[in-house]
């Protein structure tokens, strides 16, 4: 059985392209490595351009998605709710 680290370290996964390398992260103060996606669409795996979000930063589009308003999404802000 494998670790984490020695999965990722795996050649197949390197080969695959697996794992996605980003410089910075906001938030982190250094280079993260993520996972991507283990499939393929026509050939190509889905891109990852940009690292993932800081905690609660895509909140209000979130909230947005599932049909409140930018008055309840400022409530819960401001209620500290979110």
């Amino acid at each position: 059985m494998y670790s984490v680290p020695q999965a990722l370290a795996h050649l197949q996964i390197a080969q695959r392209g697996m794992v996605a390398t980003f410089k910075s992260a906001p938030g982190v103060g250094r280079g993260i490595r993520i996972v991507r996606t283990g499939f393929k669409l026509n050939g190509e795996p889905p891109s990852v351009d940009t690292p993932p979000p800081t905690l609660g930063q895509p909140t209000a589009e979130v909230l947005a998605e599932l049909g409140h308003t930018e008055d309840e999404v400022r409530t819960l802000s401001r209620e500290k709710s979110i």
